[in-house]
Formats: structure tokens, sequence, C-alpha cells
């Protein structure tokens, strides 16, 4: 699984790349390209190919960067103690040449995997992130909330529904699971995937 591609945090070069990406995916798939003061101070999550080029992406703004733009629409209090370590994940973009469902399809399940390891380097306690609503069930399949909470983005004009994810009680709560993806996200990670 996984094949071909690999998964890490990403260098200066990758980085740059993901904003290419990130520009060209969402610029045809949504008509916006969301830029913020996170941008240059986020860490970007990234699987390149063989050929070395960034073929998806993932956004971490780190919990020393709060409050969230997200903040300034909707409360998180009520959700996540003010001792937690929370993150802001999110842009998750893929190229469409490997949006296909192959070995290749699990991208997003990959980007997501590196994430959660990402997580676990850092301490980070909780992710929270806002999502498209046709998102929602593939978010809710990765493990992750909704908080019932939703905003009008003032950039991409729709509404926007909050997601959280307990890191902390993710392993224990999760560690007898059934499900095929909670199995995959919290397995040991292949060496393909560098953190």
């Amino acid at each position: 699984m996984f094949e071909g591609l690999t998964f890490k945090v990403a260098d200066a070069t990758e980085r740059l790349q993901a904003f290419d990406l990130q520009r060209k995916v969402y610029g045809e798939d949504v008509g916006h390209v969301p830029s913020d003061e996170f941008d240059e101070r986020a860490h970007y999550l990234v699987a390149h190919d063989s050929d070395h080029e960034v073929v998806a992406a993932f956004r971490v703004v780190g919990p020393d960067l709060r409050p969230f733009d997200l903040e300034d629409y909707v409360d998180l209090s009520p959700y996540v103690a003010p001792d937690r370590r929370v993150a802001l994940v999110g842009r998750l973009c893929i190229r469409h040449d490997h949006r296909r469902v192959s070995k290749r399809g699990m991208l997003p399940i990959g980007m997501l995997k590196l994430a959660f390891a990402f997580s676990q380097k850092c301490a980070f306690t909780d992710f929270v992130m806002y999502t498209f609503p046709d998102l929602v069930a593939f978010y809710r399949s990765a493990l992750f909330h909704p908080l019932g909470l939703s905003f009008i983005h003032p950039g991409y004009q729709c509404r926007m529904h909050v997601m959280h994810l307990d890191l902390i009680d993710l392993k224990p709560r999760m560690s007898g699971s059934r499900s095929p993806m909670a199995q995959l996200l919290l397995s040991v990670s292949p060496p393909n995937f560098v953190v």
C-alpha cells in the first residue's frame, strides 16, 4: 500500500511545491485559493512520487499560532480545554492524476496517517478543522467528530463544518476497534512515512 510514494514533512523545496499544488487544486476545484497569515509558519505534510514531485499536501497550524482563523467564527472553549495543545489541520489537496481508485487512491488516508504520526512527534493533543459539507462523512470515517458548529467562510462563500479529534483519547478508544480505517490509521507506519 502507498507504494511509489514517500510521505514526509516538507522541506523548503517541497513547501513551494505544496503551495503550487494548493493554488492549482483550490483554484480549479473550488474557485478560491486560500491564503492567510499562517501560510509561512505552518507545517506542511506532503506525499511525493518517485520523481520527487509533490502529489498531495496537508497543512498543520501548530498550537503556538493560536488563535486560529476559525476562532473568529466559533468558540472552541466548550470542546477543548485551555491546557491542550491543539493544532489546526486542513487544506488537504491531491493532484488530479492521483485521485483515481488504486493503491495510490489511498492517498488521503496516507496523508491523515502522516498527520497522526506528526502529531505524536509534536505532542499535539487535539486536531480541529473546518471542512466542506461534502467531506464531513470522509473525515468522520477518519475518526474526526463533528462539533455541530458551522460558519460561512468569507473566501469560499459557503458553510464550513467544524470537526475535532481528541488525539490523546484516540488510541485507547480505538485499540480494540475492528474498523479497517482505524486499524490503518493507527498501525505502525511503513518505511516510506518519514516524520
